[in-house]
């Protein structure tokens, strides 16, 4: 088996040559991975001249793959989002998207069988070390982990990523926020000022899930194809998908995230406060609680949202979330409105 990587300077024309060569040379044809394909385009989706142009270099080189099919064994792609054909694919119009297809919705994760069928040493290891059962330790990695579906009518999958690091820690953590947040995401969220509420409409949203805009992608699409959302299982299902968060600890991400753009603190920084906050919250220290608060509000610049309530909502329905509480906005009573209200 050999691995070959190509620097950009000449791509197209150099793999045109090298898979010719290496052909010949070992008479067999070639199989071609690719992963993060999209990264060229997703990463900078906020310079539309920056996407065009990339998109114009990579453009040839997928046209060569495809003048090269009677070398290609197989060929296989994988990327964060999904952009039109007519975009940097005009000139490979014989793939095929397996996206959303059955019987492919359990490639990218562990299903409930494979993880009782490979992992149960591991998992009995954690239950004698926390005494508890096995049961309450699978339940436990389900609400975490498990929840993923890749079509309407596919079986939830685990989180590989996050399966792999907790059976080694032996602790329940947020290993999704830690690995990373698409950057084009939170520049998405930033540019468009978006609530808590405006996130919430969009996982009713789910009428396309498959095409990637810069210029005009729905947050609904956009959260589908970043992993922060999944498909809610309808049986009913006709035209458009029901959406859901898979489990808490993508819940959880996302709702870090959004604090971080609600405040304009970096992503670690609300690590930091949200721990501050829970301390003040369990001692009932009513003075750290406030002064914890101040700190996570001083970053709002004066002239953001100033006048939307709603925007304040956001933050503190995503902190009291963060903390582990109910929260409840523009509650009616006899007496009045109450703006918010968070529960034990």
């Amino acid at each position: 088996m050999r691995l070959i990587f190509l620097k950009k300077n000449g791509l197209d024309l150099k793999l045109k040559a090298l898979v010719v060569a290496l052909v010949k040379q070992t008479q067999q044809r070639m199989i071609i991975l690719i992963d993060e394909y999209d990264h060229p385009l997703t990463n900078h989706s906020q310079d539309t001249i920056l996407v065009e142009h990339n998109t114009q270099v990579l453009r040839p080189f997928y046209t060569i793959l495809k003048s090269l099919g009677e070398y290609i064994k197989f060929f296989f792609i994988t990327g964060v989002s999904k952009f039109p054909q007519e975009s940097i694919f005009s000139g490979l119009n014989n793939v095929k998207d397996i996206s959303l297809l059955p019987e492919y919705a359990t490639i990218a994760g562990y299903t409930e069988e494979e993880i009782q069928t490979n992992f149960m040493p591991y998992i009995t290891d954690i239950a004698q070390a926390r005494t508890t059962t096995i049961d309450g330790v699978l339940d436990d990695m389900r609400t975490w982990y498990n929840g993923y579906h890749f079509s309407n009518k596919s079986v939830s999958v685990y989180n590989p990523f996050s399966i792999t690091n907790y059976l080694s820690d032996k602790e329940f953590k947020n290993h999704w926020f830690l690995s990373g947040t698409p950057s084009f995401l939170l520049d998405y969220l930033k540019a468009r000022k978006f609530t808590e509420k405006d996130l919430t409409q969009a996982l009713k949203d789910g009428s396309s899930l498959t095409a990637f805009n810069p210029q005009s992608i729905s947050l609904s699409t956009l959260l589908y194809q970043t992993g922060y959302v999944t498909i809610k299982p309808n049986p009913d299902f006709i035209a458009v998908y029901d959406l859901q968060y898979p489990n808490y600890e993508v819940q959880m991400s996302m709702y870090q995230n959004l604090l971080a753009v609600f405040t304009s603190h970096e992503q670690e920084r609300i690590i930091t406060i949200n721990e501050q906050l829970k301390k003040a919250v369990i001692h009932k220290n009513i003075d750290a609680l406030c002064s914890t608060l101040s700190t996570l509000l001083a970053n709002i610049p004066y002239n953001l949202q100033m006048k939307k309530q709603a925007y304040y909502h956001s933050i503190f329905d995503t902190t009291g979330f963060l903390l582990g509480l109910d929260t409840h906005s523009e509650i009616d009573t006899s007496n009045g409105r109450i703006d918010l209200t968070m529960d034990n």
